[in-house]
């Protein structure tokens, strides 16, 4: 319940984000998640138009400053609530779904918002391909991959659909 009305708010400030730097949003849309639970997607591939990369990150960094602010907001609610009241639980839930959101949204293993972050910030496209040939170069003795060509430039368009929001 919790989660179904804050996702949406999370990705819409996403969304919000992309057009306040002039970026179209092509879609946004519901999936849905091992086909039964609906969940709320905005199609951001086309930050890659943007020339500033600081610009870039702040797309990538809002939605994931917005579950921080409802973490916040959550914890402060419970604390300041009776227990055991509807309010309480309704906070405690805030606090909870924010915290595991957290953990996914920021997690800069998982191809989400910290990935984008760092991506953005090294200007690496496919940084965890490159990086995983690299480990693996390295723990078997192959030779390195190739350093990035002139065609895989950060705005290159082959790459724009490891961005989509999940």
């Amino acid at each position: 319940g919790v989660q179904t009305c804050a996702l949406p708010i999370w990705e819409l400030v996403r969304a919000l984000a992309c057009k306040y730097y002039g970026v179209p949003v092509p879609e946004i849309g519901i999936r849905f998640v091992y086909y039964i639970k609906p969940r709320v997607y905005v199609d951001v591939s086309r930050v890659r138009m943007l020339q500033k990369k600081t610009q870039r990150m702040w797309v990538f960094f809002a939605a994931g400053y917005t579950v921080l602010i409802t973490l916040a907001i959550g914890t402060v609610g419970w604390s300041l609530t009776t227990v055991g009241s509807y309010l309480n639980t309704f906070f405690l839930t805030l606090a909870a779904t924010s915290a595991w959101t957290v953990l996914f949204t920021w997690n800069p293993f998982l191809k989400r918002d910290a990935y984008n972050l760092i991506g953005s910030w090294l200007e690496i496209p496919r940084l965890r391909e490159r990086a995983q040939a690299v480990a693996n170069a390295w723990m078997w003795g192959q030779p390195l991959p190739e350093p990035l060509s002139q065609k895989e430039l950060w705005r290159s368009e082959e790459h724009t659909s490891e961005l989509q929001s999940h």
